[in-house]
């Protein structure tokens, strides 16, 4: 089952890398400071991406008691 990021959570993931690669072109120490912010986080935005945010997507769709037959069969022998 694939899950969709919800829409707010992608847009300010996109702002705020889009706010260090900004800050990455300021030149001097804020550029050199953002450059090292910038390869430190790198990992944790893919990692988000491909893990965290789309499973947050499953949250709307267990709050409205919608439990697809895909998920029932996943969850077989894991709770309890």
């Amino acid at each position: 089952m694939e899950f969709i990021i919800p829409k707010p959570l992608k847009t300010e993931h996109a702002e705020l890398h889009a706010e260090i690669v900004e800050a990455t072109q300021a030149g001097d120490k804020i550029g050199d400071a953002a450059k090292a912010v910038a390869k430190a986080l790198h990992p944790h935005f893919v990692k988000e991406e491909e893990n965290t945010l789309p499973s947050l997507g499953l949250l709307s769709i267990l709050a409205e008691g919608k439990i697809t037959a895909e998920m029932a069969m996943s969850s077989k022998g894991r709770i309890g």
